[in-house]
Formats: structure tokens, sequence, C-alpha cells
């Protein structure tokens, strides 16, 4: 089908498709990053972290007790979960899209420290050294985290089947479909030693304050 064809059919649908932007915008997001929200959550009880879970609206982010310290903006490293852009910096429309890897995003867990604090340094001289941890915790991309070198951080894809999902969906059981981020987080929990190793690095590294 070509652009003039495709066109005229957006045009004689298009009170359709303004009611399937709706209700994709709204209940069914809406409904599916909330169960995702509740499995991440669960998950983070059960290893007795802490976090904010409300990607629908704001973000959804946590942490293990040993980096958290004071307030969330004085933590010391979090996950979260986001989206990744690709090399051509596009973005896709929904998150639902980038969720089901159907666009031109990636969505995933994504580690990070509070580098923004570290003292006496500079960024070429944390990006040499978050490189030098790369190369030394090799055994985290081994598990299926991606090296983010100019951000000094590692990202851990999933995505959900896009069929999969749409039956739970209509059988009212989201959670049926989540799997990937269930073995997502497995991952994570694998790799998190690495992770506490690294942020204790950071620290001895560049002398991090335990308090802002």
């Amino acid at each position: 089908m070509n652009s003039i064809e495709a066109g005229a059919l957006i045009i004689e649908n298009l009170s359709m498709l303004e009611e399937a932007r709706n209700l994709l915008e709204g209940e069914v997001e809406k409904k599916v990053f909330a169960a995702i929200d509740e499995l991440i959550q669960q998950w983070v009880d059960k290893q007795e972290w802490q976090g904010r879970y409300d990607f629908y609206r704001a973000a959804t982010y946590f942490a293990s007790v040993e980096w958290i310290k004071g307030t969330e903006a004085d933590w010391l490293a979090w996950y979260s979960l986001e989206g990744k852009e690709n090399n051509r910096a596009k973005e896709d429309h929904w998150c639902l899209t980038t969720a089901l890897a159907v666009g031109v995003q990636k969505i995933g867990f994504r580690f990070e420290t509070k580098y923004g604090d570290v003292k006496g340094t500079n960024k070429t001289r944390w990006k040499d050294f978050i490189i030098g941890q790369n190369k030394k915790y090799t055994q985290i991309q081994e598990i299926g985290f991606q090296f983010e070198d100019e951000e000094g951080t590692w990202f851990l894809p999933w995505q959900l089947d896009v069929k999969l999902l749409a039956s739970c969906y209509r059988d009212d059981n989201i959670p049926a479909a989540l799997t990937p981020v269930t073995q997502a987080l497995a991952c994570l929990k694998q790799a998190h030693p690495h992770f506490l190793e690294i942020v204790n690095a950071v620290q001895q590294e560049f002398e991090v304050a335990a308090e802002s």
C-alpha cells in the first residue's frame, strides 16, 4: 500500500482512529503499566528495597538499601524503568509501542549512579573510570545489560509479546503476559552484586559523601 492509499484509508476511518487513540492513551496504557508497576513493586518489596512505581504518570525507579541515603535526591544509585532511544534519535509516540518493540525504541531497566555529585572530577575522568568498570565486570553484559558509555549507565532491554498481551488483556489477566518483566528482574538481581561493587568503587575513587 502506497502513502496515497494509506492516507485515504486514514481519512475514511478517522473517527475510529481518534477513538482508538483516546482509548490507548487512557485506559489501555494505564492498565498495562499499572500491572507492570505492581509486579515491579512486589519484587522490590521482596528484596526489602525502596522505590516509586508510577510509570504512566511520572516514573518508576527503585534502589537497594545500600544506596538509599536521606531523600531520593541523595540516593547513591538506582534502577529505573525507561525507554532507550535508537541511533536515529527518534521516539515512539506511545509507551506501549516501546514495550511491545513495534516502534523504534526499546524498554528496559537502567542502572545509574549519582555521578553528578562526584567530587574533584570532570566528565572525561568519570567516563574513563566507568569504562574501566565495565571492562572489569564483564559479567554484567553477559547477563544481558548493554553498556552506555556516554552516560556511564547500563541498560537491560525486555519486550512484551503482542499477541499474548492482546489475549491477556481480553481476558482481563494482564499479569499473565508479563513474564519478560519477571525474567528481566531476575537478570537484574543476578547483576546486582556487580553493581554494588561498582558503586563502592565510585565512592572510594571519588570520595562521594554519604549525604549531600
